[in-house]
Formats: structure tokens, C-alpha cells, sequence
């Protein structure tokens, strides 16, 4: 229990320039890494690679995570329902307007329909010489509104600002185009060539997937910290190197009718994409084409189903998307791999993370990293634990005294009912051993059955409603409880054979009297 709980730790970088903002993920430094590999205090770390997937013709949810791919971008025609709020901010000003779309130029299938209202917020600057109305259409090109899990909102981000501001950042000529066009009066204003390249780069990425390669799920951030379960099913472990088997979301299961077993036919590809903030993911950044090579599909079999049970936004950098594919490492090094939040993880023993927090993460702060720990539940279990180990020792008493008194009892049963038969086998063969040679089979065979019944019952009670995975021992009976109860039954046999030859050897001469007179 205290190993599946055990510190679960991701290493980031935090940009001093961004104090209270999202954390940015860097590599880690090739020192660092060597020396917390060498750490007594470390019991194991985990690094794990990222690749993109494509499922051909299934269409992906996790399109607004970590960072902003380009299918998480709308462009459509509306009209203001109302202005619900604005807010002065200097040379800019903040628009929220609840908008009802009346032409979808260009956007994910199944995202938004014409007819249904969305939730727009406009950062405009003042001298942009359009002025929003109730009742009038305009055109929008906003992205989704982030989430912890990459679900798609529909709330949008628009901003309508100077190029000279763009310009001065450096953008993209086409992130460019986004942000200064973001609201236009009309829809023959649009850039041809800039929605060409965007509906071709939407159905690029319609059925791309990120791939996760793993070698133990209970090293990742989200299980260890146990807002990341299993639904059915069973985690990748290590014994699932190089096999072609994966584990999905919930939310892509229902989606698309997949069962556990199922086979789901996977493209590999090495081409993966680090965002602005460090998520590494198989999308390319917003408005920027991706490179789109794929091998031949191969079957991947479905071993488990996971789900969230928190969709915190505030978590969303620590997390996976919703939809992320686990799938085996099937090589020890690929040359896609980032070392970013997903995909390293420090385990630290129990009982060094005293040691743990003196000696090495004074190291890792002064490279300029922080430690981003999985919450320890430990300490809101462990009063119940030591309560169990006690009713465990007097549940072991009880069982030991009611054992003793069993023995006495069946003892005293099996005298009494063959009696007669001892006596006779007394009178005509006289050799105690050979008056007791077949009942004693008897009641070994007796002995054992009731042995085994109930130690099969411990083991079925403890794997079924206490084992946490089918490699575990099970949290209250370890290897060590398992011998006592194999002796403690072993001795009770032979105390019943050493009782039942003491009440035979007892039998007096009055019990054959009363015999032969019978």
C-alpha cells in the first residue's frame, strides 16, 4: 500500500518572467539527471517518449490542451445577442457578447452548428475602427478556450489587435492574420489563401492522436496522484514491453463503440511538436503545417479504458489530454523524446522523502528547476491502515482460539462416534497403531479439506476486494502472513492427530465390557 501511494514527482522549469503564470517546461539538464539517477533517495525515475498516431478515419476530441493547434480555431459568420460585459484596458478594450452563428466558414466537424449560440471574448483594441452592436453580424476567427482535458468549449477567444504589435513580437505572417482579423465586418474581407490552408490543416489533424510510450502507469503524474483511473481493464507495466497493446480514454470508447479487446489500428509517426510553454503533443503549433507521415497501420489491442475524475482547469499543465493513447515502449530510446511534465516522473521511497527534500532538491532548485509532486494520500490512510493491522492481529486470536476449540470438538466427535470400532479393533488386533491406522486417513483427509477451504477463503476474500492489480500482493496479507497461516494451520493437524491418539490410548477396560455385554 505505501509503494502505490509513494511520492510521485515531475521535474519543470519555471521562467522567473512569469511569476503566477503557467510554468514552461525545458529539458533536463544531462548532469542533473545522472546525479538524481545516482540518488539513494530516488527508488526510480521514469522517462517517457511521445509520438503522434493516426487512426484513420477517427475523428479526435483533444484538440485544445497544453497549447492551440489549428483545429482548435473557428471561423463564422454571427450576430450579437447582447454585449454582456466591457472593460476598459488602456489602449485595448474586453468585449464578452453571447454571439448566435449563422455561417460556419471554417471548423472541426462536430464542434459547432449553425444556429447555436457561443460565448465570444474579444480583446479589440480601440483604434480598430469596428464598434460592436446587439442585433448586427460580424465575422469571428477565435480560438477554443482552453481545458484541463482538451474538451472544446463553446466559449471563444478573439483578438482584434495592430500589426505593428504583431510585428514587433515577430509572429508568423499567418498567427499574424489571426489576431489582427480577429473580428471583421464582412465575410469577402477573408483572406482566400490563408482559409484554404487552414481547412486543409483541420482535416490533417482530424484523426491525429498524441501516443504515449510508457513502461509503468502508476509513474505517471495523473494515476499517482489518483485523479487519473482505470475504468476497465488494466494498466501498461513492464511486462507489456514491445507488445502492440494501448490503453484509451472513456470518452473516446463511448465515441467510437470501442470494447476492451478490440483491435484499434494505429499509424506511428515520429513527428511530434513542443508548444510555447513546453506541452509536447502530435500537433503543430496554431497555423503552422505539420508534417504528416505516417507508417503502414498496425493492430494495437485495447487493455484498458481510463477516465478523469477532476477537470480542474487549473490542473490542466500537470495533466494528460483527454484523449492521449498509452502504448508500450517497444525500443529503450526514441530520438522524439522531450523530457517534459509527461514525461518524467521521480519515485521517491517513503521513507526517504526527508532525504529526499535535504540532499537532492536544493540541487534541482539551484539549476533552476521545481519539483511538481503528485498529492501523497498516505497520511489520510494511515491511521486506517494501523486500524486494520490491529483487527488483523485480533481477527488471528480470535481465529486461533476458535481453531482449538474446532480441534477439540472434532476430536471429541470422531472418538465418540467410531468407539465401537476401536474397541473392536482393540480386542482382535491389540496394536495401538494399527486400531487408529484407517480413521486416521480419515480424519487427516478431514482436516485438510476444512485447511484448505479456509485458507482459499482468506486468499479469495484478500485478491478480490483488497488487491489493487493482478501483480500486486495484497495490501494486508504479505508474503510473511501467508507462511504464519500455512504453519498455524499446519500445527493444528497435527494437534488434532496428537489429541485423537491420546483419547484412543485412554479407551479403558469398562468400554469393552459394556461392548461384549451389548
Amino acid at each position: 500500500m505505501k509503494d502505490n501511494y509513494a511520492q510521485i514527482s515531475t521535474i519543470v522549469m519555471a521562467n522567473p518572467g512569469m511569476d503566477g503564470k503557467t510554468l514552461e517546461y525545458k529539458d533536463i539538464d544531462k548532469d542533473l539527471l545522472d546525479e538524481i539517477n545516482k540518488s539513494d533517495s530516488v527508488d526510480k525515475v521514469e522517462i517517457r517518449d511521445t509520438m503522434a498516431g493516426r487512426i484513420d478515419g477517427i475523428n479526435n476530441a483533444n484538440i485544445i490542451f497544453g497549447g492551440m493547434p489549428s483545429n482548435a480555431i473557428a471561423i463564422f459568420k454571427g450576430d450579437i445577442e447582447e454585449v454582456t460585459d466591457r472593460q476598459d484596458v488602456g489602449p485595448a478594450e474586453g468585449i464578452n457578447a453571447i454571439v448566435t452563428i449563422d455561417k460556419i466558414i471554417a471548423a472541426k466537424d462536430s464542434w459547432l452548428r449553425e444556429g447555436e449560440s457561443v460565448s465570444v471574448s474579444i480583446y479589440m483594441g480601440k483604434d480598430s475602427r469596428i464598434k460592436l452592436n446587439n442585433g448586427e453580424s460580424y465575422v469571428f476567427i477565435g480560438a477554443a478556450e482552453p481545458t484541463s482535458l482538451g474538451y472544446m468549449r463553446k466559449s471563444l477567444l478573439v483578438s482584434r489587435i495592430s500589426e505593428k504589435l504583431m510585428a514587433a513580437e515577430d509572429k508568423p505572417d499567418k498567427l499574424t492574420y489571426f489576431y489582427t482579423k480577429g473580428v471583421l465586418e464582412d465575410e469577402k474581407d477573408l483572406d482566400e489563401d490563408f482559409i484554404s490552408f487552414f481547412k486543409n490543416e483541420i482535416e490533417n489533424q482530424d484523426d491525429l492522436y498524441t501516443l504515449r510510450l510508457v513502461s509503468d502507469m502508476n509513474m505517471a503524474l495523473p494515476v499517482a496522484n489518483e485523479n487519473m483511473f482505470l475504468l476497465e481493464g488494466r494498466w501498461i507495466d513492464n511486462d507489456d514491453y514491445g507488445k502492440d497493446v494501448c490503453l484509451i480514454s472513456t470518452d473516446l470508447a463511448k465515441k467510437h463503440n470501442y470494447k476492451m479487446g478490440d483491435k484499434v489500428d494505429i499509424e506511428l509517426s515520429d513527428n511530434i511538436y513542443r508548444n510555447d510553454n513546453g506541452y509536447v503533443s502530435a500537433f503543430p503549433n496554431p497555423l503552422e503545417e505539420g508534417k504528416y507521415d505516417f507508417e503502414e497501420a498496425k493492430p494495437f489491442e485495447i487493455v484498458g479504458i481510463y477516465d478523469f475524475s477532476n477537470l480542474n482547469i487549473e490542473n490542466s499543465p500537470m495533466l494528460f489530454s483527454l484523449n492521449d493513447i498509452f502504448i508500450p515502449k517497444f525500443k529503450e530510446e526514441l530520438n522524439t523524446s522531450f523530457v517534459t511534465p509527461h514525461n518524467l516522473s521521480l519515485k521517491i521511497g517513503v521513507d526517504n522523502i526527508g532525504s529526499f527534500e535535504e540532499k537532492l532538491k536544493p540541487k534541482i532548485e539551484e539549476a533552476g528547476y521545481s519539483v511538481v509532486s503528485a498529492d501523497n494520500n498516505w497520511s489520510k490512510v494511515e491511521s486506517s491502515f494501523d486500524l486494520i493491522k490491529k483487527s488483523m492481529v485480533k481477527n488471528l486470536i480470535y481465529g486461533f482460539a476458535i481453531g482449538v476449540v474446532g480441534i477439540f470438538i472434532l476430536v471429541f466427535v470422531n472418538t465418540a462416534l467410531n468407539k465401537n470400532e476401536y474397541v473392536l479393533r482393540r480386542i482382535f488386533a491389540g496394536d495401538k497403531n494399527h486400531i487408529n491406522q484407517s480413521l486416521k486417513v480419515s480424519l487427516i483427509f478431514a482436516l485438510c479439506i476444512g485447511f484448505v477451504i479456509a485458507f482459499g477463503t482468506i486468499l479469495g476474500f484478500a485478491d478480490k476486494f483488497i488487491s489493487s492489480s493482478k501483480n500486486d500482493m495484497t495490501y494486508i496479507f504479505n508474503n510473511i502472513d501467508y507462511v504464519i497461516l500455512l504453519l498455524t494451520g499446519l500445527v493444528f493437524v497435527v494437534l488434532a492427530l496428537i489429541i485423537n491418539q491420546k483419547r484412543i490410548g485412554k479407551l479403558e477396560k469398562k468400554d469393552i465390557v459394556e461392548l461384549m455385554k451389548s
